[in-house]
């Protein structure tokens, strides 16, 4: 979106400022996944960035961490149920929020009614 070409400088340097700053949140919410992506698939038994890998030698890579949770029980249980619970949440917030907007406009529910004035 760019700025309409009467603008003040005021408004000019606001926008900048408001993109920059969103630029640095999203940079900070997205730097950990960059981060611990690439790391997940290294084959060393530490959490480092290794030579092999930063020479990008298929040796440095491996599977290992997800094999052992995959194998491992309580990781397989821990999934399930966050499976379940987003499921559940997902179809709730479906029901409520399609039930919200069917009710909205028809004027016949009481908030809408009492504190919804056009």
């Amino acid at each position: 979106m760019a700025l309409p070409t009467y603008a003040s400088r005021a408004e000019r340097v606001g926008y900048w400022a408001y993109l920059g700053f969103c630029t640095l949140v999203l940079l900070f919410l997205i730097a950990p996944i960059l981060i611990i992506v690439p790391l997940s698939f290294n084959a060393t038994p530490y959490f480092t960035f290794t030579e092999g890998m930063l020479n990008l030698e298929p040796e440095a890579y491996s599977l290992r961490w997800y094999q052992e949770m995959i194998e491992n029980q309580q990781w397989r249980q821990a999934l399930q149920n966050s499976t379940f619970i987003a499921l559940m949440a997902a179809i709730l917030a479906t029901l409520l929020g399609t039930l919200a907007a069917l009710v909205y406009p028809t004027r016949k529910c009481l908030f809408v009614m009492r504190y919804w004035r056009y």
